[in-house]
């Protein structure tokens, strides 16, 4: 499994793995990736994600749950798709938005250096009315690759590739 990284603070090595979870003495907090998830992906309704680099290119990535799967959009620059997921793609796309890529359990705001540069704003909608709001400038979550890796689930299916909104920190 490797070395534990906090998935709030991107603390490496000093979180430790037991039975409650993942404790970061960072964050002086216990992360139960899986059995946290289970709620949110029972209640889960709805995601969409906007990017805007640098140089002002522009990548918009929205689902909507319906009666039989989902609706996507995606939308890279000029370039707009929209497609219905089947239920089976859209099961797997909610269970790894929050059990792989744990944005549940992300800080709400990510701030780099500086003002001006890569700026991007995500959103989860939830049947109880409620929603899951987190931006970022310049900068990124420890499992920021872990939800490119969920999004390409959909875009796959769709034909698409997600390669240039990976982040640039490694």
């Amino acid at each position: 499994m490797g070395v534990p990284v906090c998935p709030r603070c991107g603390r490496i090595g000093q979180s430790q793995m037991g039975k409650r979870g993942i404790y970061c003495p960072n964050c002086n907090r216990f992360y139960n990736r899986c059995e946290d998830a289970m709620e949110y992906i029972e209640a889960f309704r709805g995601f969409s994600i906007h990017i805007v680099s640098i140089e002002g290119e522009e990548f918009l990535f929205s689902v909507e749950e319906r009666k039989n799967g989902a609706i996507a959009e995606i939308r890279n620059g000029l370039s707009s798709y929209r497609a219905s997921v089947s239920p089976k793609v859209y099961g797997s796309f909610k269970e790894s938005l929050f059990k792989n890529a744990s944005i549940h359990m992300w800080k709400r705001t990510s701030v780099g250096f500086g003002m001006v540069g890569n700026r991007w704003e995500m959103d989860a909608r939830f049947s109880r009315k409620h929603s899951l709001s987190i931006r970022g400038i310049n900068s990124y979550p420890p499992y920021w690759d872990r939800l490119i890796d969920t999004l390409e689930i959909i875009s796959c299916e769709l034909g698409l590739e997600m390669g240039r909104i990976r982040s640039e920190k490694k």
